[in-house]
């Protein structure tokens, strides 16, 4: 857990992560070195399906307990990834999570309908606002399961 043990915002937007540096981020998340984070910022970075299908393996293990917003626009995440993170999401792992915001990205119809039902599902009990705008999927089944839920939602 060494000396990010008590980090609670994590700032790294605009570092060209990508798919491989994500898989290693998520190999340290899964140690549970950021269990105390309550904010982790990855927008503009080239995280695709597979860096965040890693991201979402290490979030259904529980490691982010406290997170409460994670930002993670404009990448390259598409259906595959929406879904995985779909899948944690359902899991119950993120349950104070606040914030989400997933605009600009490659997300389709297919990782929308799973993301909706994520929503649907009431897994984030805490969610107030989320961003899907600017992808190429259909928005209308996460606007109605923010609606049904009273999260605000720009899609």
């Amino acid at each position: 857990s060494g000396s990010l043990a008590n980090c609670q915002r994590l700032y790294l937007d605009d570092n060209r992560i990508g798919d491989e540096g994500m898989k290693a981020f998520s190999s340290a998340i899964a140690t549970g070195a950021l269990g105390a984070c309550t904010i982790i910022i990855l927008y503009k970075n080239n995280i695709g399906d597979v860096g965040m299908q890693a991201f979402s393996e290490a979030i259904r293990s529980g490691a982010l307990p406290l997170l409460r917003e994670l930002y993670l626009h404009k990448n390259a995440i598409g259906d595959a990834g929406v879904t995985a993170l779909a899948g944690a999401i359902a899991s119950g792992s993120l349950g104070n999570l606040k914030e989400l915001s997933l605009y600009e990205n490659q997300i389709g119809d297919e990782g929308m309908k799973a993301f909706a039902s994520a929503i649907a599902s009431g897994a984030l009990p805490k969610l107030e606002f989320v961003s899907v705008w600017g992808n190429p999927g259909n928005t209308d089944g996460v606007k109605e399961a923010c609606k049904s839920r009273k999260i605000k939602c720009r899609a």
